[in-house]
């Protein structure tokens, strides 16, 4: 029998009750109001591949409604920030694409003298055309996901320069409906010890030490244990650029054996008066939906231009390349490579009002396929941002 998630109003009401936690204990240093800052969007898209069939797919035109808030609540010691979102996209040419995305996040942190607490917890309900994008690249049939997340942080300052922390993670992911897909339930825990020593005004000095742990209900053989340490840098010149880097090694262990090999992350960033840039590279374990930790190596690029007060634009590229590690004995490791690229223009013709338009195209492949999967994606919109209002 598979697992199921707890009903939606009893995930629901746990954020609700850590939110209000979180209300609770900044209501003890000072009272502060509530800000939200609404959103709406109404759109309409051309699609063509939607499935990223490798022989081609169908040419859709759909339409995309979203509503979405961010809720904040700030005082001299904390700050608590909920962001619901629903959205609902629907094709008349085939039914069977129509998808609904309902999320809700909550963040907390709290500060004392030399405290620190931070946590999170998200819950979301989606399908498989956008949850397993860039994963386990299976979106040729539309299926229900759910995915709840929880993290935790307490830190410490030890000295002026120096802070320690823990850090503790829990998400658990489930398939609706999806016998016969090669999708499977699963959750992963995380810990991780943490210290930063900031050896100048400009520079920090980081180290980090984690575990996981992929538990998959419905086949005990995939469950695997990771660890990897890093050790970092960052640097700030002028508030203008930013570098991060860091790596380490990394273990990895399953019924079927052991390996090892590394992690890294390398980032850089450019802001300036009217544009910006940033690219980043990085190598983790990652879990999917295929019930196995991936290798996973990510390259992205991202340039934003302001021409005017009014009329923005910007590019992104990524790229993904998913291994398989230790998903079977004795056999070729799946491989999924997944790149994208993306234009979109925003021109705000009134105070709350802006017409959107994005283009994006991309592509999917499997190592054990002949060829690639293309799809392209056309869209236009009109949005409407709300000014932040006081509860």
């Amino acid at each position: 029998m598979l697992r199921r998630l707890p009903p939606i109003w009893s995930t629901l009401g746990y954020l609700c009750l850590y939110a209000g936690l979180g209300v609770l204990a900044s209501n003890t240093v000072d009272a502060a109001e509530w800000l939200v800052n609404p959103t709406l969007r109404a759109s309409s898209e051309y699609v063509d591949n939607p499935r990223l069939l490798v022989a081609g797919g169908e040419t859709l035109v759909g339409a995309v409604g979203e509503v979405s808030s961010v809720m904040q609540r700030v005082t001299e010691r904390s700050q608590l920030v909920l962001s619901p979102r629903l959205a609902a996209t629907r094709y008349q040419e085939d039914n069977l694409l129509d998808n609904d995305v309902r999320s809700l996040a909550a963040q907390y942190d709290r500060r004392w003298e030399r405290m620190r607490w931070t946590g999170a917890a998200s819950y979301t309900r989606d399908t498989t055309l956008t949850s397993e994008l860039g994963l386990s690249g299976f979106v040729q049939a539309n299926r229900e996901h759910e995915g709840i997340a929880f993290n935790l942080s307490p830190s410490a300052t030890l000295t002026e320069r120096t802070n320690a922390g823990l850090r503790l993670g829990y998400s658990n992911n489930h398939y609706i409906d999806a016998k016969s897909t090669g999708l499977v339930d699963y959750d992963y825990r995380t810990a991780s010890l943490f210290g930063n020593f900031d050896y100048s005004e400009q520079t920090r000095l980081t180290i980090t030490a984690r575990g996981g742990e992929l538990h998959v209900p419905d086949a005990p053989l995939a469950d695997k244990q990771d660890a990897a340490v890093q050790f970092g840098w960052s640097y700030q010149a002028y508030s203008l650029w930013n570098f991060a880097a860091s790596a380490g090694p990394s273990y990895l262990k399953s019924k079927f054996g052991s390996d090892t090999g590394s992690v890294f992350q390398l980032s850089a960033q450019r802001t300036a008066e009217h544009w910006s840039v940033s690219a980043s590279a990085s190598r983790d374990l990652t879990p999917t939906g295929q019930g196995v930790l991936t290798r996973s190596d990510q390259l992205t690029l991202e340039l934003n231009r302001f021409f005017t007060e009014r009329l923005s634009a910007g590019i992104s590229l990524s790229g993904i390349r998913n291994q398989d590690q230790l998903a079977q004995p004795n056999a070729e490791a799946p491989t999924l490579e997944y790149l994208r690229g993306e234009l979109s223009i925003n021109w705000q013709f009134a105070e709350h009002w802006s017409l959107a338009f994005l283009a994006s195209g991309a592509t999917q492949k499997y190592n054990n396929a002949p060829d690639a999967a293309d799809s392209y994606r056309t869209s236009i919109g009109i949005v409407w941002n709300g000014q932040p209002r006081s509860l």
